[in-house]
């Protein structure tokens, strides 16, 4: 059994693809050239494309590895202001204007053979707008992949230096000894032409922690260079303010805030390299187009209760009418004296969608007893945390075992449920009438447990006595069923399985024809909701 001191809530979640224009060069594969340290391939993307704006983002080419030419140690490096004179030969061979430096350098290093491998630059090159080349150079003696001159741009040389120390350029299609080559480098760059829209981080969600609001998010690898993640806060859900700037390599990543009891909401967004937020334009997924979380601090921090290990396997069911439930027997809830259930939170999969019924029931050890509290709610199967707030918080009694118990009629598949890390039997109950219960484990599937957990807090509201502003009597009953409230709206009955067995709008509820037993009367007016457990003889 695990506690898990947190209250987590709500989740807004929006991607948007940015404009971009992509891989530039050639990524095809036909054969593989030796080169040695000194040498380099080159690739011109102007000349492939004389349009080009933005900024190139990532490096990438393809990796062979062949006896003695293991060395995985490369530098990508960047020519800019560059050109060509003089007339070639044979080998086409071309003087270079520049003096041979690059503008930019990153050393890499690639691992694996015969593979695609992509490079993000440290700091992204703004493309000029004159030639410029891009050069892949190894550390030392490498194979790589070359592909077919045909299917890429002619302007894709190959760097060699001479035994005198000068510098030459040689187009990869040339004719040497009477052989004519055809081959380009299989190099390419990615390039963001700048159009980058709103990518909201993943999976964004909060919870209350013992100090303060913990905040956690993930972030897939994107295609542009992250240089870090904004935090803001709000009290209301607008006017938000920066609060934090988080780093990281990801893809997970959290942000405790120091914050006290009260409702705050969260929003996050990434940064680019070059300091642009990428959620400038904002996604419409959410009500008041803002990626955030809420972070419920209004009740005193306590503790779950619970028996899955969070992660949502499936959903089992019947077909038909189901009932099941978790214990958590008295010896556990010694711990939480002077709390009360206030939060119960269940699953709700991809098939949990329906109509469902909780009950709680104080007492029993192989059924529940007698019932305490019965609510009902929809679930939409959002495949995600869904919690009920207890009206009436229910305080903890460590001489009777506590049951939370659902009910469905029609829902084939009700019951999220996740691998029963614990083996724990209290944490899957099941019945199909509410009455006689068993073990999952022996009548349904083994090696799960359901997805259902209890909050135990020190609960700060005020609990609406019975007596306050209505009355039931007599109780026991005999007959007929006094009901006293103002502003009465309906009445329900529910018998010892949680079942409705009676509704109505009247003050006087005839009971002469209900077995002896207890049951628990509900009574629903404009200013609340309270229930009393009566007797009838």
């Amino acid at each position: 059994m695990r506690k898990l001191f947190a209250l987590v809530l709500g989740l807004a979640v929006s991607q948007m693809a940015f404009s971009q224009r992509g891989w530039v060069g050639n990524q095809d594969v036909m054969t593989s050239h030796d080169i040695n340290a000194g040498q380099e391939y080159v690739i011109a993307p102007r000349s492939i494309d004389p349009s080009l704006t933005g900024t190139i983002t990532k490096v990438g080419f393809h990796y062979l590895t062949t006896p003695g030419h293991e060395n995985a140690e490369f530098t990508i490096k960047i020519y800019d202001h560059v050109e060509l004179q003089g007339n070639y030969s044979q080998m086409h061979i071309y003087d270079l204007v520049s003096s041979g430096e690059a503008c930019y350098t990153q050393d890499v290093v690639a691992s694996g053979n015969d593979q695609w491998l992509e490079f993000e630059l440290d700091t992204p090159f703004a493309i000029p707008d004159h030639d410029f080349w891009v050069g892949l150079c190894p550390n030392g003696p490498s194979t790589i992949a070359a592909g077919d001159q045909a299917n890429a741009v002619m302007e894709q040389y190959l760097y060699m230096e001479n035994v005198a120390g000068d510098f030459y350029w040689i187009p990869t299609e040339f004719a040497y000894n009477d052989n004519f080559y055809m081959f380009s480098a299989a190099l390419a760059v990615f390039i963001d032409e700048g159009g980058v829209s709103c990518q909201a981080p993943d999976n964004l969600q909060g919870q209350a922690a013992e100090d303060g609001a913990l905040i956690e998010w993930s972030f897939a690898q994107r295609d542009f260079q992250l240089d870090h993640f904004n935090v803001y806060r709000s009290a209301t859900n607008s006017d938000y303010e920066l609060v934090a700037e988080v780093t990281g390599n990801g893809p997970d990543y959290s942000y405790l805030d120091p914050v006290t009891e009260g409702a705050w909401y969260y929003r996050v967004t990434a940064v680019h390299a070059d300091g642009t937020e990428i959620c400038e334009s904002e996604p419409a997924a959410t009500p008041d187009g803002k990626v955030y979380v809420a972070i419920d601090m209004t009740f005193d921090l306590g503790d779950w209760l619970y028996y899955d290990n969070g992660y949502c396997a499936t959903a089992v069911g019947r077909g038909d009418e189901m009932y099941w439930g978790v214990k958590f027997p008295k010896e556990m809830l010694a711990d939480m004296q002077g709390k009360s259930l206030s939060r119960v939170a269940i699953y709700e999969g991809e098939s949990c969608s329906g109509s469902y019924e909780m009950s709680f029931y104080l007492g029993g050890d192989n059924a529940p007893e007698t019932i305490a509290d019965v609510h009902s709610f929809e679930l939409f199967g959002a495949d995600q945390w869904h919690f009920e707030d207890l009206p009436s918080p229910l305080p903890v009694s460590d001489d009777m075992n506590l049951w939370i118990v659902f009910h469905t009629t029609d829902v084939a598949y009700p019951a999220a449920v996740s691998p029963d890390d614990f083996d724990n039997p209290n944490g899957r109950w099941i019945s199909e009438n509410g009455v006689n219960w068993a073990d999952m484990a022996e009548v349904v599937t083994p090696g799960y447990t359901f997805m259902i957990r209890a909050f135990f807090s020190t609960y700060d509201g005020v609990e609406q006595s019975f007596g306050s502003f209505a009355e039931v009597y007599p109780n026991p009953v005999f007959g007929t069923l006094h009901v006293v409230a103002e502003g009465l709206q309906k009445v329900d009955v529910f018998d010892l399985c949680g079942r409705l067995v009676l509704q109505s709008n009247e003050s006087e509820i005839d009971m002469s024809s209900f077995l002896s037993g207890l049951y628990l009367v509900r009574v629903t007016t404009e200013t609340g909701v309270i229930s009393q457990r009566v007797e009838v003889k």
